[in-house]
């Protein structure tokens, strides 16, 4: 017997606003907080939610859910983002397909980052098959390419664009640390640089 299991919309927002605060505990942006948390799931029916870093960390974190009813036009996605403060980091969520045609340009700014709706249905990280990735920091890539005698450009390549490098925001000629856990053979490490496009 198979069961169809349907969620309300606003039960899909809370899911969605839920995975979102957990990314940005993956991140390092933000600490576990219930109360933080309990806040969040009141503002479900909410257009535009904030953040501000519990690190020693500048961004003001912004999500912003987009449709055809609050952006008409490009002007007045223009009108929403004050996309020029640097202090101000923008994660855009797309309901409406309809309007990806106005974020092209967005797409090219650093502190802007675009999610479909339905991309965040699940935490991606609690899936069983994805391991475990960290990005390690300037000192800890500069000593495993030192321990490994190896230069940047020789690792082994993951995509900028890959589902679980958008979910920590990698950056380009970051290093990411990949723990694999399997009963046959234990725990295996690799590495990966992050990449633009592979060739």
């Amino acid at each position: 017997m198979s069961l169809n299991i349907r969620k309300s919309a606003i039960e899909i927002r809370e899911t969605v606003l839920t995975n979102i605060y957990h990314m940005l505990i993956d991140r390092k942006y933000l600490k576990m907080n219930k109360e933080t948390l309990t806040t969040l799931q009141k503002k479900v029916t909410n257009e535009s939610v904030s953040f501000s870093s519990d690190y020693d960390f500048p961004y003001n974190i912004h999500v912003k859910f987009l449709s055809e009813t609050n952006i008409g036009k490009k002007q007045n996605l223009v009108k929403l983002l004050d996309y020029t403060n640097k202090l101000n980091h923008y994660i855009l969520i797309i309901i409406d397909k309809k309007i990806s045609k106005f974020l092209k340009d967005f797409k090219r700014i650093s502190n802007i980052e675009i999610f479909e709706y339905e991309e965040l249905y699940m935490n991606v990280t609690d899936h069983i098959l994805v391991p475990k990735h960290t990005i390690l920091n300037k000192e800890d890539s500069e000593k495993l390419l030192i321990q490994y005698n190896c230069k940047l450009e020789q690792l082994p390549k993951i995509l900028k664009t890959d589902r679980i490098a958008r979910h920590y925001n990698m950056k380009i000629g970051n290093i990411c640390k990949i723990e694999r856990y399997s009963e046959v053979t234990g725990k295996s490490i690799s590495y990966r640089q992050v990449v633009n496009a592979i060739n």
